[in-house]
């Protein structure tokens, strides 16, 4: 029994230390609050407003905002040529959609209050039981350069200017 008590004491100290010590610090020595405790809050609200997250899920990868979305065009069969042309359509849909969101923001919010460096645009389509993905990636210096009403064709320009640089995954199969 008083093995037991020893066990549970030393157990609850165990769990007091890493509940108290094991957190992630978010003060800084001179008392101010860090930068990834801004861009968290900023994830953690737009993915638990279901108004704004419909399709669209948000994550932080280092300084980089991470922009996941996704479209379904349900059970429509096409041909392979036409997917695949469908699926690049479809992400670069997405792409403009999630460039607009960062635009009505604004890139102040995402340089001066979340210190972003740059957004990752994961855009996924789903199609014939089978998910295409192309991931984009922006620095912020990019996106404020992009014209302010940036069409499908600018978009796609811009990409193609850059020689597919800001294409940084593509998964799709035949």
């Amino acid at each position: 029994m008083k093995n037991l008590k020893k066990v549970i004491l030393v157990l609850g100290f165990i769990f007091i230390y890493g509940f108290c010590f094991g957190q992630k610090s978010y003060l800084k020595e001179d008392g101010t609050l860090e930068d990834d405790f801004f861009r968290e809050q900023f994830v953690a609200y737009f993915n638990e407003t279901p108004a704004l997250n419909k399709n669209v899920k948000l994550d932080i990868d280092n300084k980089y905002l991470v922009m996941i979305s996704k479209y379904d065009c349900g059970d429509e069969k096409f041909e392979p040529v036409t997917m695949q042309k469908n699926a690049l359509n479809y992400s670069y849909a997405q792409l403009l959609s999630g460039i607009n969101l960062f635009k009505t923001i604004g890139h102040k919010k995402f340089t001066d209050a979340y210190k972003f460096e740059g957004i990752i645009f994961k855009t996924n389509t789903i199609c014939m039981f089978s998910t295409r993905s192309y991931d984009f990636k922006f620095s912020i210096d990019e996106l404020k350069s992009l014209p302010e009403y940036v069409d499908f064709q600018d978009l796609i320009g811009v990409i193609a200017k850059n020689d597919y640089k800001n294409i940084i995954y593509a998964k799709n199969k035949l």
